[in-house]
């Protein structure tokens, strides 16, 4: 996966949350979003901080660096 998928995001608390529970980052690059993963919230309640990680993991296990 190399773009964000996030179909609806009800945390409008977030600062990439849009009116209709849409996510600005929806459809945007995961690696170009990597550096500033420290501001998101964690894992269990955001989608894109998630993703992240997955994303992080697959590349560490694949042996690349991003």
């Amino acid at each position: 996966m190399q773009n964000f998928v996030v179909k609806k995001c009800e945390m409008r608390a977030c600062l990439y949350w849009r009116l209709g529970d849409e996510c600005i980052k929806d459809g945007m690059n995961i690696s170009k979003s990597i550096k500033n993963s420290s501001h998101l919230h964690n894992s269990e309640i955001c989608q894109i901080r998630k993703q992240i990680d997955i994303h992080r993991l697959n590349h560490m296990l694949e042996g690349e660096t991003t």
